[in-house]
């Protein structure tokens, strides 16, 4: 597997550096498997690239919503995509598929697909950040009025939720200390477990149809997090991962709240008598 060189370079100098660690290790996974290692081995190699791929979109996601790049949603688009296969690869090399097969796809997924999203899409929002300077534009995301959707408890704690996210964030702005950062974000993450089971709760309680689907997007926030705890826990107070936190998690909750909780609150709206009186 070949790897960075630098006709890929997109003029971000993180996101640069992120990218030749990708293709280190996507290299010690393609060797990995070419030698017929252990499975664990294999796996937990394979696990590490993910985790790092993770961490790698999130910051590009950041620095989109951060500067209001405008082509952040086919952007996104594509991450979404190469997370899928990325996950595809994983619970097939998991459940021992060919080592063949697998060897081949990851590196399409890497020469393939990677080099060609460096090469257009990454390319692309690094000549927009070059051209308008965007990397100095002010990084405040607006967690102060979240949307409502007629529903007063769940609407008190998208208050509540937004509150503390905006403290965060102000914390960040600050360069509050590192301990304040970690008390803030580790209530903040709290709070959103609690939020999440007072809705499944209610969606419960009301029969609601759309639990199951409901109920999977949070588990995909969750699990999004829970791969940058981690990186929380070793980095802190480092002002990359906190804006990449924040360029996660006010999209994400934004986009949830305007789109899947508001057909939530429509349902109940629609069915007074689904559930008990909020």
């Amino acid at each position: 597997m070949a790897g960075w060189n630098p006709t890929l370079a997109t003029g971000m100098p993180e996101i640069d550096a992120q990218h030749q660690e990708l293709f280190r290790r996507a290299n010690e996974v393609d060797v990995a498997l070419a030698e017929g290692r252990y499975a664990s081995e294999t796996v937990e190699l394979v696990r590490f690239l993910a985790e790092y791929c993770e961490k790698h979109l999130s910051t590009e996601q950041a620095l989109m919503h951060r500067t209001r790049y405008p082509a952040t949603a086919a952007h996104l688009e594509q991450h979404a995509w190469f997370r899928r296969t990325m996950h595809s690869i994983q619970r097939d090399l998991a459940v021992g598929g060919p080592r063949e097969e697998i060897a081949l796809r990851l590196n399409e997924l890497v020469l393939g697909w990677f080099v060609k999203h460096i090469g257009s899409t990454d390319r692309a929002l690094g000549k927009f950040l070059q051209d308008t300077r965007a990397l100095s534009a002010p990084s405040r995301l607006g967690f102060d009025d979240p949307p409502t959707i007629g529903i007063p408890s769940i609407d008190a704690q998208h208050q509540a939720l937004f509150g503390h996210a905006a403290r965060f964030e102000e914390a960040v702005s600050s360069r509050a200390p590192a301990y304040q950062l970690e008390e803030l974000f580790d209530f903040l993450a709290h709070y959103v477990r609690v939020h999440f089971e007072a809705e499944e709760a209610l969606m419960r309680e009301a029969a609601y149809p759309e639990l199951a689907a409901h109920a999977h997007e949070h588990q995909e926030f969750l699990r999004r997090l829970g791969h940058l705890v981690p990186l929380w826990e070793v980095e802190g107070e480092s002002e990359v991962l906190v804006n990449v936190l924040l360029g996660f998690i006010h999209p994400w909750l934004t986009g949830h709240v305007n789109s899947t909780d508001a057909r939530l609150g429509a349902f109940l709206a629609a069915h007074p008598h689904a559930g008990p009186a909020r």
